[in-house]
């Protein structure tokens, strides 16, 4: 679904992004598709029990994620907003998710904070609509992380910018986002 085939018509602008190598490896040979690569196992496959095992619980969802990064690196990201400022519990809580797995490579986090703002205004709008979720602190947390530093530069420590971060949350979101997680569950600086 990343590369384009002859027939396909596209229907706007948008930017390419860069594929990471395990996409880039499956995209690369034009007989396997992606989304066939994924999922051609749950028709069926001749894979043993422990391969389709790997392929469910550990391949599949790691090729999704690189997959939701991509997009979000595309321009995904303005959908996710909109779908939080405006719509309706499942669909925010997909492009919530979204975000969430978005969020997780530093890179993608760097880019988006420079939207932050306006990304964690949505979160904020979501979650007094449809209650607490634990993703929502989680993306605000890695927005405002790298938003601090890049203003503070790469000679601030991690572990100090994440408490501050932390604390600046529960100051202006506590009420609305809940109690930090317990240490230990996510509860760690992010890698950069």
């Amino acid at each position: 679904p990343l590369k384009p085939l002859p027939e396909d018509k596209p229907t706007r602008h948008v930017r390419a992004a860069e594929l990471t190598a395990s996409i880039a490896s499956v995209e690369a040979d034009s007989d396997v598709r992606l989304c066939s690569a994924v999922v051609w196992w749950a028709k069926g496959s001749a894979l043993g029990g422990e391969e389709l095992q790997q392929a469910a619980e550990v391949k599949g969802p790691q090729l999704l994620k690189e997959l939701t990064q991509s997009f979000a690196a595309r321009g995904a990201y303005k959908g996710w907003t909109e779908s939080l400022s405006s719509g309706g519990r499942e669909v925010g809580s997909l492009a919530l998710e979204s975000f969430a797995a978005a969020l997780e490579k530093p890179e993608i986090a760097k880019a988006l904070a420079k939207v932050g703002k306006r990304i964690i205004d949505a979160i904020v709008q979501f979650t007094k609509r449809h209650g607490q979720r634990p993703e929502a602190r989680f993306c605000i947390e890695r927005l405002l992380f790298e938003r601090v530093r890049a203003a503070l530069g790469a000679d601030a420590d991690n572990t100090t910018v994440f408490d501050m971060v932390r604390q600046t949350i529960d100051e202006q979101y506590g009420d609305i986002l809940g109690p930090p997680p317990p240490p230990g569950d996510g509860a760690a600086p992010p890698e950069t």
